[in-house]
Order: C-alpha cells, then structure tokens, then sequence
C-alpha cells in the first residue's frame, strides 16, 4: 500500500541487543491517527502499560513526524517526542521546531521506535538509508548539549546544516525528572522529562541528514492549497505583529492586566516590570533579521519567522546571544515566577537550561517553589546551600547547575516540586504548582483567560495549555469591534462559533458560557495540528484551521479528507491520550488547579480579589466531560470511543475493570 505524503519507513532501535530493524510503517493506523503525536500515542498505549516505570528499559522513546513535515506545507516543521513521562507517570508528549523533522522525513522515516537500554553510551546515525549505532563514550558526561551538537557534527564530516542532531545535556544523563530533548542548540522538546528517559537508555544524541523529498498526490492541487495557506497566514492582521515582535508584546499585557505569577504566583506587581521585562526593553538587543541565518536558528519552511537573535553587547553578561529573544516564556517564568529584573540574567537562565538540558518552565518553577520556602522559613540556606532570595540570578544560576548535576539540594529539586515537596514535607505541598505532577506554566488561572485556563487542568498531560488552548485570542487587548472581526476570521463552522462566541459575536474572557465547548473544540483541533506535524502558530497566531489542513493533506496523500474529518481524526487522538492517563490512574480529581487559586485572592493590582469558584470550576468541568461523551470522573465512554473507532481500547478498559 503506497500513500504519498508519508515515507512509509520506521525505524525500530533495540538498544539492549545493539539492534537496528527497518520496518514498514502500519499506514492504515497512520492515516487513521494521521502522524507524528496520533501514531506515537497510538504505539505507546499498545506496548507501554502501567507495570512499566518510565525509566523501565521496556519503556518506549518514539521520535515521529507528520505527513506535512519536509514538504513546502507552512511551518510544517515539528517533530514529537513521546514517552512514558518520568515527571508525571503518564503520557508524555513534547515537540520542537527547527530542521530536524524535515531532515528524519528526508531520511525515508515517518518514526524512530526506540527500546531497551544500552551497555554503554551511544548516539544514532541516520544517513538517508544507512543507520548505525556509534559510540557516545566521548561524549557521555563531558558535553552539553551545545558542546555535543558541534562535536558530533564535526565528526561526521558534513558541512553544518546538512546534519541536524537531537542531544542531552547533563540533566537528561543525571536523570533529572524534567530534563528536555534540545535540537541543534536552539529548539526544545522541553516538557515532561523526555530526555531523562533517553539518560536511561544511555543515548546521547540521534543525528540524521537526509536528501529524499516526500512525493506529493496532486502537486498541482498541493501547490495551490500551500498557496492559499501562505496568503492566509500573511494577510491575517496579526501576522505582522507576530513575525516582527513574537510573542514578547504579551508580557506588556500580562503585567496590565495583573496576571503575572509573580513569585511563585503570590503576586502580579513586580517592581519596574514595564521598564525592565518589556517588549520595549527587549528591542535594544535584538539583532536585525537580515543578519540571522533562519536555517542556523530558524524552523524549515516557515513564513512566521518568529526566532529573533538577541545579543548583549555590554555590561556583565556581554556576548550572550540568545536565538529566540521575543519569545515571552523565560520572561514570565524567570522574570516573573523567580522576579529576576533584568533581560540578560533571564536569557542567561535561558541559555543556561538549553545547554545543560532542561526544561526552563519546570526549572524556573521549582527555583520559585524553593524561593517560597526560604521566604516562608519552611527551607533554611544550610538546607539549600545558600541564601535564596526573590531575584537573586546568581542563586538562580547555581541552583540551575545544581539540579542538573543533581548536586546538593539540586538533587531534590530535580525530582520536580512535586515530588520534592512531598520528600522536604512541613506543609510545602501547597506551594507546589503543579497540574498532574508538572510545573504550571505562564499565567495566574485567577484573571481572566476562562478558555485558555480550563485547557491547563484538562490537558492530557498536564501543567500547561499548549496541548489543548494556547491561543492568544483570550489573552489580547482589542478595540471596539476588533472582537468581531476576529471570531469571523476564524475557521470554524458558523453554528460552532455562534454556540461558544454568541450573536453578535464577542471575546469575553470572563465568562464561562461557551468555553467549555471552545477548550473541546481547540484540543480537537490541536491534536490533529500536532499529528500533521505542524508549529501551532500557525492556528493560533494565524489562524489556518482544519479547512486549510483538510486541503493540504488531501491534495499531498490522494486520501480525501474533509475539515469535518479532520476535526474527527483530532477528537480520536484527544480521547485515545486521555484514554492512556485514565489507565494510569488519571480521573477528575487530577483535572484541578493547585489549593492556592481557590483560597487565596490575588492581594494588589489590577486584578486584586481575584480568586476561583471551585463551585463554578466544577460546572464547566462536567459541562466539558458531557460534551466529551465522558462520565463524571473524566472517563471517556464505551459509546463514545467505539463512535471514534476505539474497540481495541474498550476491550481493554473491559479487561481491566476501568469502566
């Protein structure tokens, strides 16, 4: 059976025995969980079950690509990572940018199954056909991830951007719970421990070149579908905004309207925050684009272009460069959470977490959580090691360190808050912001965001939205009618738009009425974004939607789909990853926000008194599992997973008395 779009090819890596099988890919569970984060899910529920620990050599890494990737699809350029989570114990899922996924599609591979665990350190080659097992004694303990990506390269012999490497740094080989998958230095599969479990298996790295394009059904009809998706995406009124500033102006808007977590989610105001961690301060550093080489630190054929070098010329931190400088995240988690008030000593948290491997929301938050604690007189600087005040960035600095190389009280921090928290005990379980054991990200759930925070506590693998609601339409500043003329540019069917947003339509952030059927609807559509293989930004910035996908997929694989079914194919890949959590134990009493937001109200700013309803909470949530077709304790039904084609999963739920 040939489909055009998908290589046909996976790679199976038995690390135990120094195996490499070539296998043809099962296209029929391909096409019918479209790629990349479908199929993985799909392999880890088959053959990773609750008796596998994640650190287990039985425990499966997958590395796969949708059919959209390495073909001129616009920002088609993710590759997931999926994996038994070692910070969470359930599924784990992550992606990154950059050039990596094309050059594995290139290579002829739609996925790279990896099990077992090696005697010794290795790194995987991949040259088009060829695959070897090579020795990573070189580099095992003695790089970073910057350090290896150029090491490997250089052994291998090719000019730069002809090899693309996945790496740990010393976080993953230490084991460190939220260590992060990092891609030829600046993109990151940081959420949920993966790289922790290739620490396990003693992999080091995975570096590939490939040369082979995807073949293509009706090029004529992709060319014009690629077309039409381009012209939408630069025409879209934010498109400009976005290429020019990223995501940094949010920083400006999350400050106004008080819903920064600053430390540890205490507090909105932090002092000089407009002077010191906005888009206006951000400016001064940012190199021009035309001196960025975008195949160096950018993502394969993408017109967002949202990767902007900033570089620091002067003072104590002059000559740090960071790739992605408009990208707000390690403002809110550094600047914010930890109240670091500089942008360099932020970038050098930043820089510092790419090169030794780790997840910079879950570092950020436990540093915060530990700063808590000091401040609170629950950890003294003999249990830390040191004084650890709020914005103290060489403390943030060495703590960093410490949690990689699981130093001191490094190594009960690298464990994650939560699990942290439950070793240091005397009552610190409550500042540990965590949904499903992983760090919170961004914004305070009190302001606010109705949509995007309802995603956070539903999101099948906990901790952050950007698996379910991470669109910034909710968290905007918009004139008089602007609303409007967003929900119209929106592609999403008019009887859909006029049940969440209402007539006239209009953004309310406030409300709950409609949300619960948004957050269902975005985390269909999210799904099956991530099984194609393309960046979020692409929907969520500029609005393409399961039309323009629809078309891209149906003109590149002759297999005619329409929106409807694409939406379907999300809302089978959503219900089979909440079907994996609910396996591992993962029911209602999981989908909550941390004690904190119901108890206590936000105590200055602009958002002063804010606080949430655990009454109205509730209400949404069994308004969300009822449109789900789930029972009350967030258990999806025999009904609605045989309507999506899931027999294989009510069998086994059967099997094991989970309905």
């Amino acid at each position: 059976m040939e489909v055009h779009g998908y290589m046909g090819n996976q790679l199976h890596i038995d690390l135990s025995h120094q195996k490499i099988i070539k296998q043809p890919l099962d296209l029929t569970t391909a096409i019918k969980f479209l790629g990349g984060t479908g199929i993985a899910s799909k392999m880890l529920y088959d053959r990773v079950g609750p008796e596998v620990d994640p650190f287990d050599p039985n425990n499966l890494l997958i590395i796969a690509v949708g059919p959209l990737v390495g073909t001129p699809a616009p920002a088609a350029a993710r590759v997931e990572v999926a994996s038994k989570s070692p910070l969470t114990g359930v599924l784990g899922l992550s992606s990154a940018g950059g050039y990596f996924a094309a050059n594995l599609k290139m290579a002829g591979y739609d996925a790279i199954i990896i099990e077992g665990v090696s005697e010794k350190p290795v790194y995987l080659w991949i040259n088009d056909g060829d695959v070897e097992i090579r020795s990573a004694d070189h580099l095992w303990l003695k790089t970073d991830s910057w350090e290896c990506v150029d090491h490997i390269k250089k052994d291998l012999g090719f000019e730069d951007h002809e090899v693309r490497v996945a790496c740990i740094g010393p976080a993953g080989e230490n084991l460190v719970r939220y260590a992060s998958v990092v891609f030829d230095r600046y993109h990151v599969a940081g959420r949920c421990g993966l790289g922790a479990v290739m620490g396990a298996k003693r992999l080091k790295a995975i570096a590939v070149r490939g040369t082979k394009r995807p073949t293509i059904a009706k090029p004529a009809d992709f060319s014009s579908a690629v077309r039409e998706a381009v012209a939408r995406m630069v025409n879209d009124p934010r498109y400009w905004r976005y290429h020019n500033y990223a995501s940094f102006p949010v920083s400006r808007i999350a400050y106004k309207t008080g819903r920064l977590p600053g430390k540890n989610y205490q507090t909105p105001l932090l002092p000089d925050w407009e002077k010191t961690r906005t888009l206006e301060a951000a400016l001064s550093y940012i190199v021009p684009q035309s001196r960025v080489d975008q195949k160096e630190i950018g993502c394969f054929s993408c017109p967002i272009m949202c990767f902007h070098e900033a570089e620091v010329r002067e003072g104590e931190y002059a000559g740090l460069k960071i790739s992605s400088g408009l990208h707000v995240q390690p403002v809110i988690e550094f600047g914010a959470k930890c109240a670091i008030n500089n942008l360099p000593a932020i970038w050098k948290c930043k820089e510092i977490c790419h090169r030794l491997g780790l997840d910079q929301t879950s570092a950020a938050s436990c540093i915060a959580f530990a700063m808590e604690l000091y401040q609170r007189k629950i950890l003294s600087a003999k249990d830390i090691g040191m004084e650890l005040e709020w914005g103290d960035e060489e403390a943030a600095f060495e703590l960093l360190r410490m949690i990689a190389f699981r130093k001191g009280f490094g190594d009960v921090l690298a464990e994650g808050s939560y699990r942290a928290a439950k070793r240091i005990g005397k009552g610190s379980e409550k500042y540990a912001m965590t949904i499903k054991n992983m760090e919170m990200m961004v914004f305070d759930p009190r302001v606010g965001g109705r949509a995007w925070n309802l995603g956070c506590i539903t999101s099948v693998r906990g901790g952050d939205n950007v698996r379910s609601t991470h669109y910034g339409f909710e968290i905007g500043e918009y004139k008089e009618g602007e609303d409007a003329k967003l929900i119209e540019w929106f592609d999403m069917p008019p009887d859909i738009k006029k049940a969440i947003f209402g007539a006239p339509p209009r953004i309310d952030e406030y409300t709950y009425v409609g949300k619960a059927l948004l957050v269902k609807w975005l985390e269909d559509l999210t799904a099956a974004i991530n099984a194609l293989g393309v960046c979020l930004f692409a929907s969520s910035n500029t609005g393409l939607g399961p039309t323009h996908y629809a078309k891209l997929y149906s003109s590149l694989t002759g297999i005619q789909l329409t929106p409807a079914d694409i939406m379907l194919a999300g809302e089978r890949i959503h219900n089979l990853q909440r079907a994996y959590a609910v396996r591992e134990g993962i029911t209602r009493e999981h989908d909550k926000w941390p004690s904190r937001f119901y108890e206590e109200k936000i105590p200055e700013g602009p958002s002063q008194g804010a606080v949430l309803d655990k009454g109205e909470v509730d209400k949404v949530l069994d308004e969300y599992y009822r449109l789900r077709g789930w029972n009350a304790f967030g258990i999806p039904s025999k009904e609605k997973l045989r309507e999506l084609e899931l027999d294989d999963i009510v069998l086994d739920f059967e099997r094991r008395r989970i309905f």
